[in-house]
């Protein structure tokens, strides 16, 4: 279940829409709830929860796809099924990407905190989201890496013990790229993936930002070729989750 003492909540009325003057970036954490109609939440960096809605028309694909999804909270909504997930960083909002009825809300957006409402819950911990649905998802060019990643990248850097400095940080950061732009064939995608990580600890550091690591991997793919034969999505997720891991 959703810890609402720590979520950044705000009031919504019935039709679903925010009764708070900024929406949901009037959201905070403590907020006394008890007699707001609806009570919403905002999705992406600032929760830290990203939400899979699944609509009616999205059930077939929902059940197809049952057992590769992970095991995750669940709130039954009035028309159809919230799944939460941890929020990945660089997701943004999507209608029907995925398959008809199947959205995703992450940056940007909100739901509205349906267990309250005596809706059937699934209570399970919240999971990240699977790396197969992440490419899916950030697939070509409708990927927005912005200040939401930084943001997402900048919390994860908080919560760790930053290491000693990267000595002569321009070279270093150089040799990664080098290593990735003369990849060979076949290991093209696990040096892309190491080289994330990689930056993902130097960016603990505080010293290199994950618009600008993002944008220097993403090059160095391109320049040996992976862009080309797995795809731009393969891509961009290789990148991210190597980010992610590096920072965590």
């Amino acid at each position: 279940m959703i810890d609402l003492a720590q979520l950044p909540i705000f009031p919504c009325n019935l039709a679903k829409e925010p009764l708070s003057v900024h929406g949901f970036k009037s959201a905070r954490s403590g907020a006394k709830w008890k007699h707001w109609p609806l009570v919403g939440f905002p999705t992406g960096a600032k929760s830290g929860i990203d939400v899979l809605d699944i609509d009616p028309s999205g059930r077939d694909w929902y059940d197809a796809n049952f057992d590769a999804l992970p095991t995750t909270l669940a709130h039954e909504t009035q028309r159809g099924l919230h799944l939460l997930f941890k929020h990945g960083a660089g997701l943004r909002c999507s209608s029907n990407k995925i398959a008809d009825g199947v959205d995703v809300r992450a940056a940007g957006s909100y739901v509205i905190a349906w267990c309250l409402e005596g809706l059937p819950v699934t209570d399970e911990p919240i999971a990240p989201w699977p790396e197969w649905l992440v490419i899916a998802l950030v697939g070509g060019c409708s990927l927005q890496v912005g200040d939401d990643l930084d943001e997402e990248l900048r919390l994860q850097t908080q919560r760790v013990h930053p290491p000693g400095p990267t000595l002569n940080l321009s070279r270093r950061t150089q040799q990664i790229l080098r290593k990735v732009e003369q990849a060979k064939l076949h290991t093209r995608n696990k040096t892309l993936y190491w080289a994330a990580c990689r930056f993902g600890e130097i960016m603990t550091e505080g010293r290199l930002r994950p618009k600008v690591a993002f944008h220097l991997l993403k090059s160095a793919a391109q320049i040996c070729g992976l862009t080309a034969d797995d795809g731009e999505r393969a891509v961009v997720a290789t990148i991210l989750s190597g980010l992610r891991r590096g920072a965590a």
